[in-house]
């Protein structure tokens, strides 16, 4: 059996129902309990790796000392706000897009920048050899954050749209794109020449059938397994945005740590890092094959195309140099160029942004 088709079976391992309302970690005899909160969607590549490689090789690596009840999908928190709580002790270890995980500093934005990687194989290569590393570092001292994995969560995300096939920047013209609250989200669809609104995703459905919006910007696994292509299904593989995803501790409670248990904590984390990457690649596959069974259409633009859509996005870059203490130009510059994009690092140095 292909490992992506084992994915549903995983998805029935682990999950605990939710119950009481304190989830400090808890001590039994020898074993402490850990909480892991998370909203990953059960077919994931992530879901996966939370219930089979890293629960039961911390667990192993531990000696049982350390045990991790789930708690996915169950209502205890979601993305940042897992983040707020682990922050408490609420919950030991959380799951967060780094996106998202954006709410507590800058120091891992690097990684959701438009076009910073050419294709997932060059994201997943680069975090894992130094890049998640490196980005620890500013992670744990600026936002309390320490970053057990930095992966993939359904490779890029792709223009999707209901109103017509989409093939340059130029072709977004009057069209209506949901993005998130983030500013780069916003500032790269008006960079394409789009229409983007901040809309909540629990309303997009409703509002993609109304045409209040006309399309939005995810990967394509979410957009199979949320049946959004019942209303989007029109998609333009721009690629760009990397879904960076990863699991984190609070950076103080892992300093904390008994020096074997840290230990284990890195070898299953490490596990996850070194593994989760084929998961990811067949969870797209599988979605991508689903969608077109379905009727849903993809676009590749050619490579001048290509180069239009990148072009574009010099001003999130652009915005994002004003933020913060800004974008390591160094960090940046290496990331780039390891995958022999020096023709971009041309032109975010005429923007003025390398």
């Amino acid at each position: 059996m292909r490992l992506f088709q084992k994915l549903g079976l995983y998805a029935a391992v682990g999950a605990m129902a939710f119950a009481g309302s304190t989830f400090t970690a808890k001590s039994s005899n020898a074993a402490e309990t850990w909480v892991l909160g998370s909203i990953v969607q059960k077919t994931s590549s992530t879901y996966h790796a939370i219930n089979n490689i890293f629960i039961p090789r911390l667990e192993s690596f531990s000696g049982n000392q350390i045990k991790v009840e789930p708690q996915i999908l169950t209502g205890l928190c979601s993305e940042q706000v897992c983040l707020e709580q682990m922050a408490q002790n609420l919950i030991q270890i959380a799951t967060c897009s780094t996106e998202n995980a954006g709410a507590l500093g800058t120091d891992i934005e690097l990684v959701n920048l438009p076009y910073v990687f050419k294709d997932a194989h060059w994201a997943n290569q680069i975090a894992t050899d130094w890049l998640r590393d490196e980005l620890n570092v500013g992670a744990e001292k600026n936002m309390n954050l320490h970053m057990l994995t930095m992966n993939g969560y359904g490779g890029f995300r792709q223009v999707i749209q209901n109103v017509k096939e989409v093939r340059t920047p130029a072709d977004m013209k009057g069209i209506k794109i949901r993005v998130t609250k983030s500013p780069a989200a916003f500032n790269l669809f008006k960079a394409w020449g789009a229409v983007p609104v901040p809309y909540d995703w629990s309303q997009l459905y409703m509002g993609l059938q109304a045409n209040i919006v006309n399309g939005l910007y995810i990967p394509t696994p979410p957009l199979e397994a949320t049946k959004m292509y019942e209303v989007a299904n029109k998609v333009t593989l721009t690629g760009g945005a990397w879904t960076g995803y990863g699991m984190f501790l609070d950076a103080k409670f892992y300093r904390g740590l008994k020096p074997e248990i840290k230990k284990a904590v890195d070898m299953a984390a490490d596990a996850v890092q070194r593994t989760i990457f084929v998961y990811d690649l067949q969870w797209i596959e599988a979605a991508v094959a689903s969608l077109k069974a379905k009727g849903t259409t993809f676009y590749q633009p050619t490579p001048k195309e290509l180069s239009m859509w990148r072009d574009g996005s010099v001003a999130v870059w652009q915005e994002q140099g004003k933020v913060g203490a800004g974008i390591d130009k160094v960090r940046a510059r290496r990331v780039l160029a390891e995958q022999g994009s020096d023709d971009f690092i041309q032109v975010l140095e005429k923007g003025g942004v390398l």
